[in-house]
């Protein structure tokens, strides 16, 4: 027998109020469409499209390079100068998420869990 009361976990390019609770505040959840990032100098600046974010609680994806999978934050210090290959982080002054790449990114996605100013 189904039990229709179970909560699923729904990852939408839509906001999306989880189960989870941060700090007594409910948790939401956005997808972020990646494509075709071929800035590989510097920053690349996606925003979220959420204006009423106040906690970012987590941060996750994936990058599409080619025939390869890249899971965010993933870095690359071939020359041992620190220097990255893929790093995300969200940006809490401009409620964007920046990517710093240094090769192109065909596609991908980022998963945002957040909690909410209004709550």
């Amino acid at each position: 027998m189904i039990n229709k009361n179970l909560i699923t976990d729904v990852y939408s390019t839509n906001e999306v109020k989880t189960n989870k609770v941060f700090k007594g505040k409910p948790v939401y959840r956005k997808i972020i469409e990646i494509s075709n990032i071929n800035n590989t100098t510097g920053d690349n600046f996606i925003s979220t499209g959420i204006t009423d974010l106040e906690t970012c609680v987590s941060l996750d994806g994936i990058f599409n390079v080619g025939v390869n999978r890249i899971p965010i934050n993933f870095h690359n210090s071939i020359s041992g100068n620190g220097s990255y290959s893929f790093c995300c982080f969200y940006h809490y002054t401009n409620k964007q998420i920046d990517i710093l790449c240094k090769t192109a990114i065909n596609s991908g996605h980022v998963i945002i869990e957040y909690t909410k100013t209004t709550d």
